[in-house]
C-alpha cells in the first residue's frame, strides 16, 4: 500500500467533510521481543505496527481520532467522527497545525538489512546472553531476563497546510539481569544498550561481563554514616538525573509556572563544565529524526551552554500560546496519542576526562550505581532519592553501600559539577556521561 497516497486521500476527505485543517499521523512496520531465563524461552513475540491518527480542527475547534483498521469504509467512518467531534468542541485560537519550514535532513537511522537477519541468530544472542551471566560467576542464580528487542518501520506525518514527510527507522536493544547470591545476600544489577543497527549491538559477552560486575560491586551494602562527600553519578544514574532537567525546560511546564527555571532564561544554573544539548541530528541517535512528531525539522540546539540556560523546549500547540516558535520537540508514543513535548537526544556534553581519572580523584565519597524512589521535583528543583553504589576510598572503589539517601538542590548540584566524563554513548533518547558533584549529602546511620 502507497501510503503517502493514503495520507494525501485522509487529507482530502477531512477538508471535504467540513474540517479547515487536518494532520495524519500514520505507522507501519514489525516489533521483536525476546526473553530468555534459565534457557528457557519467556517471550517470543513478533507484532505488525499498523494504525492513523488524525487531528481534525473546524474552525480552531480539535479532535484527535485513530484506528488501525485501513479498510476504506472504517476510514471515511473515521474522518466522519473525527469532523463531528471537532464541532462539538471548545475554541482554541492557538489551535493551528505547522506550515512546512526548512529541508530536512538525511540521516542514516534506518537498518535496511534487520528485517532480513534469520529469527534464529537474534534468539541465539539472547541465549548466549543468558549463558553467559551463569558462566561468568558461579554466584548467579537468577536473572530477571536476558532480552533481544527491535523493530522498524516506516512514518508519514502530513497536514492540509502542504506538509508531508515520509521517513523509515529501526532500532535494537539488548539487556539482562543477573541476581547473584552470596552467603545468604541477594542482588540484581541490569546492564544493556541500544542501537539503530544490529551490527552496532555489542557482543553478548561484553553486556553480561558488565551486567554482572555490577551486581558484585553491590551485593553485600550497608549504609554509611550521614555525611557530606563528593558524589560521582553513573551514566545510567546521571540520565534520570538528566531527565528531571529536562521536564524543567518543557515549555508547557514554564508557561504554566511549574518549573523551578521559570524566568531563568540567560542566568547561570550550572557550572561551567555543564552543556545541555538537544539535538535530533545525532548520526545514529536513539532520538535522532530528520523532523519531530508534527514534522517540524528538528536541529541541534544548546540548552545550557557552559552554565547558562539558554532555551526551552516547544511543541507547535505550546510555542503558539508562548508567542514563539517550536524547537522541534513534539513527541508521541504512537499513533494513538497526541503530540507533547519531548526530547529528541537530550545530553550532557561530554568532557575530557575518563572514569577512572574522575574516581582517582576522590579520596573519600560515594559513587552511585543506582537510585530508587523520590528523583527530582522539576517545580521545586529539589532533588532526593534512595541510593546504592559503591564506597570510593583513595582513589579506589571500595565497599558496596546500600540503603542511604542522597539529596539537595538541583541548582547546587549543578553549580557543583567539578567533573564531566567522556563516556557519552546515545543508546537512548536522554543520556549521560559519568559526572562528578564537588559536594552532596548522604544520609545513613
Amino acid at each position: 500500500m502507497d501510503y503517502k497516497k493514503l495520507a494525501s486521500k485522509l487529507l482530502d476527505n477531512a477538508k471535504k467533510a467540513g474540517a479547515t485543517q487536518a494532520e495524519v499521523y500514520l505507522q507501519s512496520g514489525e516489533e521483536l521481543e525476546i526473553e530468555i531465563n534459565k534457557k528457557k524461552m519467556q517471550k517470543l513475540n513478533r507484532a505488525a505496527i499498523k494504525g492513523v491518527g488524525l487531528r481534525i480542527y473546524v474552525n480552531q475547534k480539535m479532535s484527535f481520532v485513530y484506528s488501525s483498521d485501513f479498510t476504506e469504509k472504517e476510514l471515511d467512518k473515521l474522518v466522519e467522527k473525527g469532523v463531528a467531534l471537532a464541532n462539538e468542541g471548545m475554541v482554541d485560537k492557538f489551535n493551528i497545525l505547522p506550515l512546512p519550514s526548512g529541508t530536512p535532513s538525511k540521516l542514516d537511522i534506518f537498518d535496511s538489512e534487520l528485517a532480513n537477519i534469520d529469527l534464529q541468530k537474534k534468539i541465539d544472542y539472547a541465549r548466549e546472553l543468558d549463558r553467559l551471566v551463569f558462566e561468568i560467576d558461579p554466584r548467579v542464580a537468577n536473572t530477571r531476563a536476558s532480552s533481544y528487542y527491535d523493530g522498524y518501520g516506516e512514518l508519514i506525518i502530513a497536514n492540509t497546510n502542504g506538509l508531508m514527510h515520509s521517513l523509515e527507522a529501526s532500532y535494537c536493544s539488548v539487556g539482562t539481569s543477573p541476581v547473584i547470591e552470596d552467603k545468604g545476600l541477594k542482588q540484581v544489577a541490569y546492564y544493556g544498550t541500544a542501537a539503530r543497527y544490529y551490527n552496532d549491538i555489542p557482543p553478548a559477552k561484553e553486556i553480561a561481563e558488565e551486567a554482572v560486575r555490577r551486581a558484585s560491586l553491590l551485593i553485600g551494602g550497608e549504609k554509611v554514616r550521614t555525611q557530606k562527600v563528593p558524589i560521582v553519578f553513573d551514566f545510567r544514574v546521571g540520565a534520570s538525573l538528566l531527565g528531571g532537567i529536562l521536564s524543567a525546560v518543557n515549555g508547557e511546564r514554564v508557561f504554566r509556572g511549574e518549573s523551578f527555571l521559570v524566568d531563568k532564561l540567560e542566568e547561570g544554573i550550572a557550572s561551567e563544565l555543564v552543556t545541555i544539548i538537544d539535538d535530533g541530528l545525532v548520526p545514529k541517535g536513539m532520538g535522532s529524526y530528520p523532523v519531530d512528531d508534527e514534522g517540524v525539522v528538528t536541529s541541534t540546539k544548546k540548552v545550557v551552554d557552559k552554565g547558562v540556560l539558554k532555551l526551552y523546549l516547544y511543541d507547535s500547540y505550546t510555542a503558539n500560546k508562548v508567542g514563539t516558535k517550536s524547537t522541534g520537540n513534539a513527541s508521541r508514543g504512537s499513533y494513538s496519542s497526541r503530540p507533547s513535548i519531548g526530547p529528541t537526544n537530550f545530553y550532557l556534553e561530554k568532557g575530557d576526562k575518563s572514569p577512572e581519572e574522575i574516581i582517582r580523584e576522590v579520596s573519600s565519597g560515594f559513587y552511585v550505581f543506582n537510585t530508587m524512589g523520590g528523583g527530582v521535583n522539576p517545580v521545586t528543583g529539589m532533588y532526593s532519592a534512595g541510593a546504592a553504589g559503591v564506597w570510593i576510598r583513595n582513589g579506589q572503589l571500595a565497599e558496596p553501600v546500600a540503603k542511604v539517601t542522597i539529596a539537595a538542590s538541583l541548582f547546587d548540584m549543578l553549580k557543583g559539577i567539578d567533573a564531566v566524563g567522556n563516556d557519552l554513548r546515545f543508546n537512548s533518547r536522554v543520556v549521560s556521561p559519568i559526572y562528578r558533584v564537588r559536594e552532596m549529602t548522604v544520609s545513613g546511620r
